[in-house]
């Protein structure tokens, strides 16, 4: 997991990324927190 914070938007992104054994794949989910720490996005990646 890895956090990454915006301070323009004052946005929080919190990354997922799936391991897989093949590195074909690769998946990422990725959750948006506003400045009220209310989810504002979700999006899947890969």
């Amino acid at each position: 997991m890895e956090i990454y914070k915006d301070s323009e938007s004052k946005t929080t992104i919190f990354r997922f990324t799936a391991l897989y054994t093949k590195a074909v794949v690769n998946k990422e989910l990725r959750v948006y927190m506003n400045g009220q720490n209310q989810i504002s996005a979700i999006k899947s990646m890969g």
